[in-house]
Parts: structure tokens; C-alpha cells; sequence
């Protein structure tokens, strides 16, 4: 059987046109890796610089990862009111240092705010701000820039007598690095100059350490929940919420998760199009004898037509699952040369969203999200390999095999406002697309319910569909083949 499978292997890979459809997509998620990893930090704001907090240059994503997971890491253990505070402190420590007087760059705040910034500043403070003064401020605002900001009182429909205003400093740099790592924003503008408590509260979402601390924090702004005085819920219980408030519920740990979303993001680089190359290679499975008319001969074969098809649908599996393989160990290379391994047991947070944008999971772990996420991928893999088998078996024509195959991945994506919801949680692409993963993780407006009614996860589900659905092409297809019928024309 060995024997057939390689031979079936050969027809498929002796194609000059196969192997280099292989080679693209493989070379294509390289460069897609590449392109992130080493793209400017600042490429899409080149008066942005960054540093170590020693003044070193953070020139590309890359560096800025490695810089960023040895400050994480520094806060590894059990979240705590202690760890929390020592967050705080060492930010505040580190912005006092970075923001001294002597540090203020006189010459840019002269030519931005006018040779009398100093009382302006001071003016501003004590919300004596003159006709002029305002003028000046409202058209700073009108030119668009993010630097100057109308501070409102959420408390009072008063229109607001004072402004939030931006200082510059020589070297801005180490600031930058410190308020991306800390806070999640490069300009903290809007929440004050020092970390504390209120700030956290208003933006929990930019301070993952406080929603660990704070669970609730997470149920209001992650989970839609709105909870009542006495700390129900007003909208029912979902499985999903349910399922977090029990995970929330546990001791939780905090520390560096870069090199988990490192992985992640690297994985994903394998998108919705090697699915698409695969269907493309697999449709001439069954084809191939018949143009060249050799299918008449298997028959008269020692090895017969139905231990072919079985050679033939083991040789689309074993390819596949060699391009995945080989896919996410490339992955795995590129994170290993960026940062080492650890922090896969933390919860599912934001960490750098500057660069590094995964949505926060935080009920489940990095370790069950990525082999969640390499589940998805082998079940793409059986979909697509049963599908193109079946299809090219029973029609035994590439073209239409290939139209057909396309119907089968992209209506659902097109049309998914028109169709019913359980054909989102269904469509192939759906399992490697990179916008479409948290489909099976969170709420959203087409499942509502990544957890169904009996406790299973979606997810599992379309697994156990997809299983019945490759033995059902099995059996049709070893029927097929016992059926086969040989003519002469």
C-alpha cells in the first residue's frame, strides 16, 4: 500500500506547476512573517522613535518584542494587589526619571505652543486661560493634531475651561517605549500623567494585570455584561459566560505572553490561501487517469481501483498535512529566534498592542488557544482533502472539480448575511482565516455562542461534523470504485 501512496505522491508532485504552488505559498507566509518582523517600529510614524529604557535603539517589531518580553517578564507570578502596586510604582518611577524639567525640549514647545508655552502651561493649570490663550488652543485643534485635546468634565454639562496639553522632551524615545509596555499607548494623553487606580478603572482594557485583579472589569467590557447592585445579571447567562465567570473565578498569573502571541500571529501568516492552493493540487486527484486514459488499465492492475482511491486520498492527507507541518514549524523558527518560550499556561491577554494585535481571551490560556488553533488547522486540512477526494472522484474533471471546490469555500464567506448561522461555524476557510479564528472563542453576531447548549465548544462540533462527513466520503467513494466501470470509447 506503501508503494502506491508514493507513486500517487510523485504523479502529484512531479507537476512543475504543483511543486511551485507549493513552494509560493510556503515562501509567501515567510515573507508575510518577515515583512512584520522586521518592518520599522515607527514605520507608520516616523517622528515615533522608541528605545530601551537605557537609551539603546528599538529599531525594528522584532527588537521591540525581545525589549518588551524581558520587561514583562520581571512581573511573573500570581496577580495580587502587591504586584499590581509594584506595576504602578515602577511605571511612575520611570516617568518621573524620563520627564524631568531639564528634559523639556524648549525649542519644540516654543515653536508649537509660542515663545510664553511656560505661562501657558501655568495658566492652563490654574483654568485662567486668556482670550488669547484659547484661540490658540482651538486652532492647534482645528489643525488636527492629537497633541492638544479639550478636557471635558464627565460630571457637568459645563464646556470645560481647561485643556489637556502634550510636552515634548529631547528625547522622547525611552517615553514611548515606557507608555507602549505599560500602557498600552504611546500617548497617554487622556489618562493623566501618573498610573493609579483611576486610570485602570476608565481604561481596563489598556491594563490587563488590573482586569486579572478585577475580574468584573472583564465581564463588563469583554462580555457585554451589565451587572445590578447586587452583582447579577441582568441579560441571561450564555454557556460562554458562564464558562468565564468559572475560569475568572481561579487564581490567575500574569507575566511576559509575547512569545505565546509571537507563535500565534506566525501561525496565522498561514492563511485562507494554502487552503485554497491544496483544493487547486487535489483537484485532479481522479482526473489525472482520466485524461490520460489510464484508468482503464488500473482495473486489469494487480492493485486494483479501490486500493488506488485509498493510495490516492492517503497521498492528498499526507501532503497537506506536510505543508501545515512544515508551515507552523516555520512559525515556531521565527519565534524561537525572537524570544524564548514561556508564559503559555498565562491567560489569553493583550500585551504590545501596537504592533502585536490578538484580542484578549482571558478565560482561556495561550496553551489551549494555539492547539485550539492547531486543531482548526488539520480540520482544514480533512475538509479541504475529503471534499477535493470526493468531488474529484465522482466528477473526474479538474474545471469543474476546481468551480465547485471554490463554491464550496467562498459562498459561505460571501453570502454569510443571507445564510443561515450554522454555515459560518462550517466554512472551511473559516478555520485558518486570521479575522474569523475568534468565531469559535467569543461572542458574535452569528453564533452568539461559541459553547453550545450540551456543554460542547463549536468548534468540537464542526469536528464531529466533518468526521461523519469523512467517512460518509470514504464509504461513497470505496463504493465508487467497486463500481468502477471500464469503456472502451
Amino acid at each position: 500500500m506503501w508503494r502506491l501512496v508514493i507513486s500517487e505522491l510523485k504523479k502529484i508532485l512531479k507537476s512543475k506547476f504543483h511543486l511551485s504552488l507549493l513552494i509560493f505559498i510556503i515562501a509567501m507566509m515567510v515573507i508575510q512573517i518577515v515583512r512584520e518582523d522586521y518592518r520599522a517600529v515607527n514605520a507608520y510614524d516616523p517622528d515615533l522613535q522608541f528605545s530601551t529604557f537605557d537609551g539603546e535603539p528599538l529599531k525594528t517589531n522584532r527588537d521591540l518584542y525581545a525589549y518588551a518580553d524581558q520587561i514583562y517578564s520581571q512581573y511573573e507570578g500570581s496577580v495580587n494587589e502587591e504586584l499590581w502596586q509594584r506595576f504602578m510604582n515602577d511605571y511612575n518611577h520611570l516617568y518621573t526619571e524620563f520627564t524631568k524639567d531639564e528634559n523639556i525640549d524648549d525649542a519644540k514647545m516654543t515653536s508649537f505652543y509660542g515663545e510664553d508655552w511656560k505661562a501657558l502651561f501655568e495658566r492652563n493649570e490654574l483654568h485662567q486661560l486668556t482670550e488669547e490663550d484659547l484661540r490658540l488652543l482651538q486652532r492647534l485643534i482645528n489643525s488636527g493634531t492629537t497633541y492638544v485635546s479639550l478636557a471635558y468634565d464627565e460630571f457637568s454639562d459645563q464646556e470645560s475651561d481647561h485643556y489637556l496639553l502634550k510636552t515634548f522632551y529631547k528625547d522622547e524615545s525611552c517615553l514611548n517605549t515606557l507608555n507602549l509596555i505599560y500602557r498600552g499607548d504611546t500617548d497617554p494623553l487622556y489618562q493623566g500623567p501618573l498610573l493609579n487606580e483611576k486610570a485602570a478603572q476608565q481604561y481596563p482594557d489598556y491594563y490587563p494585570l488590573y482586569s486579572l485583579l478585577h475580574p468584573q472589569t472583564m465581564f463588563l467590557n469583554r462580555l457585554s455584561l451589565i451587572y445590578t447592585e447586587s452583582g447579577n445579571t441582568l441579560n441571561g447567562q450564555t454557556n460562554l459566560r458562564a464558562y468565564a465567570e468559572k475560569q475568572l473565578s481561579q487564581p490567575q498569573s500574569y507575566g511576559s505572553v509575547i512569545p505565546a502571541q509571537l507563535l500565534i500571529r506566525h501561525m496565522q501568516s498561514n492563511t485562507m490561501f494554502t487552503i485554497v492552493i491544496l483544493a487547486i493540487l487535489f483537484a485532479n486527484t481522479f482526473a489525472i487517469e482520466k485524461s490520460t486514459k489510464m484508468d482503464q488499465l488500473i482495473v486489469a492492475t494487480k492493485a486494483g481501483y479501490t486500493r488506488i482511491t485509498i493510495a490516492k486520498i492517503l497521498a492528498n492527507l499526507l501532503i497537506a498535512f506536510a505543508l501545515y507541518l512544515i508551515m507552523d514549524l516555520i512559525a515556531f523558527a521565527f519565534t524561537i529566534s525572537t524570544v524564548s518560550l514561556h508564559g503559555f499556561d498565562l491567560p489569553v491577554i493583550e500585551q504590545l498592542k501596537f504592533t502585536l494585535k490578538i484580542s484578549d481571551i482571558p478565560y482561556l490560556s495561550y496553551q489551549q488557544f494555539i492547539f485550539s488553533l492547531f486543531s482548526l488547522q488539520c480540520l482544514a486540512v480533512i475538509a479541504v482533502s475529503f471534499s477535493a477526494s470526493l468531488i474529484s472522484c465522482l466528477i473526474k474533471n479538474r474545471f469543474i472539480t476546481i468551480l465547485i471546490l471554490f463554491s464550496i469555500l467562498f459562498i459561505p464567506l460571501l453570502f454569510y448575511p443571507y445564510l443561515p448561522e450554522w454555515v459560518s461555524s462550517i466554512a472551511i476557510l473559516n478555520y485558518v482565516n486570521l479575522g474569523d479564528m475568534y468565531l469559535f472563542f467569543a461572542s458574535n453576531p452569528l453564533l452568539h455562542d461559541p459553547i453550545l447548549s450540551n456543554g460542547i465548544w463549536v468548534k468540537d462540533f464542526v469536528w464531529i461534523l466533518w468526521l461523519f462527513f469523512t467517512i460518509f466520503a470514504s464509504t461513497g467513494m470505496l463504493i465508487h470504485a467497486k463500481c468502477h466501470i471500464v469503456t472502451t470509447k
